[in-house]
């Protein structure tokens, strides 16, 4: 099932309306991305090192980003697209399909 494939992500509920553009087919299973599992927190690469970063940042959900406004982190199970999405420095993880597809996969900070 869905549900125990996602386990602690979570299944991805899909909106009543979904953004404009987005296609209803390509909205992903679960709601959390995988980096929120792993060492129990969230992480972004460093930008001093964006394009191959192997010393990775652990932020809290209501950290601010400041050096960067967007990245690539990298991590053994997979290399995906962040961005600063507040106005005081918050940041997030990019998805495909506007938001609700698959998350955004990179090999370099200039892919994101």
């Amino acid at each position: 099932s869905i549900e125990e494939e996602c386990g602690a992500l979570g299944v991805m509920k899909v909106p009543d309306v979904l953004p404009a553009g987005a296609n209803a087919t390509d909205i992903r299973k679960c709601a959390n991305h995988p980096f929120t599992l792993e060492d129990g927190g969230l992480a972004r690469a460093h930008p001093r090192n964006p394009a191959f970063d192997t010393s990775l940042t652990r932020r809290a959900p209501d950290a601010c980003v400041t050096d960067a406004p967007y990245g690539c982190s990298s991590r053994p199970t997979g290399k995906y697209c962040w961005k600063v999405c507040g106005n005081n420095g918050e940041w997030c993880w990019l998805a495909n399909n506007f938001g609700v597809g698959s998350w955004t996969t990179c090999e370099t900070y200039q892919d994101c």
